[in-house]
């Protein structure tokens, strides 16, 4: 009672995994696209952390091996001090490692 539900699929393994998030969560969905190469999705983290952005699920793959990479992450940014995708959009796109950004709001 009092909480959301994030439903992620994996369909590889073929299981849903269930995260209970509290009903305050303000949750964005982040695709990023990013420069294939050591350390970067430790610097994509710790962007974040770095801005009390809390992140929930995270899937990051390689599509061109040490060329490209895109993570895709949800995150809760209820405890931020960052509240508008303008803000976080351009925050990310000054990362180095970074080519492309998308945000979308899901609660």
């Amino acid at each position: 009672e009092g909480m959301y539900l994030l439903m992620v699929a994996d369909k590889n393994t073929r299981e849903i995994k269930l995260v209970p998030l509290p009903i305050i969560a303000k949750l964005m969905r982040i695709r990023v696209l990013v420069e294939d190469r050591v350390g970067v999705l430790a610097e994509l983290t710790n962007f974040l952390a770095g801005l009390s952005i809390d992140i929930v699920s995270t899937k990051c793959v390689v599509l061109k091996r040490e060329e490209l990479g895109e993570c895709e992450m949800i995150v809760d940014i209820s405890r931020s001090t960052v509240t508008s995708t303008e803000t976080l959009l351009s925050e990310l796109r000054k990362l180095e490692p970074v080519r492309e950004v998308e945000i979308s709001v899901l609660t």
